[in-house]
């Protein structure tokens, strides 16, 4: 019965992307819950991820706003590097394209998470002499997290350095990745751990937001008791019980 179920199912879902939810030694039932299950897993994290995406753009924008005292600090010179440029000019084409009013807010709501993970590369430490003054820092010279902290006014005190913020934000900007594209999240080893992360991050620019989000998040009953549910609903609609 799950054999033939699986084999209906290649047509809409290729059987190598199907063989990726199969663990080691298992069987097709496994793989097919593993595969449902990852779509409940993938549905229930997205609120969350949703919000730290839209909260990072806005914490950074705003900040920077303020520092450059324009909307458009973006298009201020030296304050990017070429990389980032180049990203602000496609995001600034495709809101041309699309015949809207050419905003600030339209152009930041275009650019990806990774251009706003990127302004935590090493480029962005800290002003130095030896580099331009204008440049986005979030150190100021005497390595203090000024403008860190006015774009996370709740960050805890172990993670108040640019590089700390970097591996936090590009670990779930890689997760964020994985669920849009709609590959396999289901084996990730911490994936609890990562939702909690998920939410502090949130929390680093407004512990409402947080609370907030978790008025809908129900990611932890999904990820403890989606699987047993799941496999149970299989059985029954196959008639394997």
């Amino acid at each position: 019965m799950v054999a033939a179920f699986v084999a209906g199912l290649e047509p809409a879902v290729s059987s190598v992307r199907l063989k990726s939810y199969h663990p080691p030694g298992g069987t097709e039932l496994e793989m097919l819950v593993n595969y449902l299950w990852n779509l409940e897993l993938s549905e229930a994290i997205y609120p969350s991820l949703h919000a730290a995406e839209v909260s990072l753009r806005n914490s950074i924008h705003a900040a920077a706003s303020a520092h450059y005292r324009t909307e458009f600090w973006f298009d201020q010179p030296d304050v990017l590097l070429p990389r980032q440029q180049h990203s602000v000019e496609a995001a600034r084409q495709k809101v041309i394209s699309d015949n809207n009013p050419l905003t600030a807010g339209r152009i930041v709501a275009r650019l990806h998470f990774g251009f706003w993970t990127s302004l935590f590369n090493d480029p962005y430490e800290r002003q130095m002499p030896s580099k331009p003054a204008d440049r986005l820092y979030w150190h100021d010279q005497n390595n203090r997290p000024a403008l860190l902290l006015v774009a996370f006014p709740h960050l805890a005190r172990q993670y108040r350095s640019r590089a700390k913020v970097f591996g936090y934000f590009d670990n779930l900007r890689e997760l964020r990745n994985r669920v849009a594209h709609h590959e396999p999240i289901w084996a990730r080893p911490y994936l609890d751990r990562e939702h909690r992360q998920i939410l502090h991050a949130i929390g680093w620019v407004s512990p409402q937001m947080r609370e907030a989000i978790a008025l809908c998040d129900r990611f932890s009953n999904v990820h403890r008791h989606g699987k047993v549910r799941i496999e149970a609903a299989i059985r029954a609609h196959l008639g394997t019980q």
